[in-house]
């Protein structure tokens, strides 16, 4: 014999109607690897882009020192010949 009356299966039923459907995971969502990939080839690009900047920021930067160099010791020179 069954101890559930129509009252307490009612009351069971709309429990359960009233309990959400979808899980609940304690777990923070975790990326596809694919996703991880594209992300993590993006942001390797983007430093390799900025390092090629700095390069050519370098590059010009010695540029501008060798010729203000070349321009001090043509002054050098200079002054040594007006002065002899």
């Amino acid at each position: 014999m069954s101890n559930i009356t129509p009252a307490s299966a009612s009351l069971v039923s709309r429990l359960i109607d009233s309990t959400p459907t979808t899980r609940v995971s304690s777990r923070p969502h975790q990326p596809s690897l694919a996703f991880r990939t594209r992300t993590l080839f993006r942001e390797i690009t983007k430093i390799r882009t900025i390092i090629a900047k700095l390069d050519n920021d370098i590059s010009r930067f010695n540029e501008k020192a060798t010729l203000a160099n070349n321009t001090a010791a043509s002054a050098r020179e200079r002054i040594r010949y007006l002065t002899q």
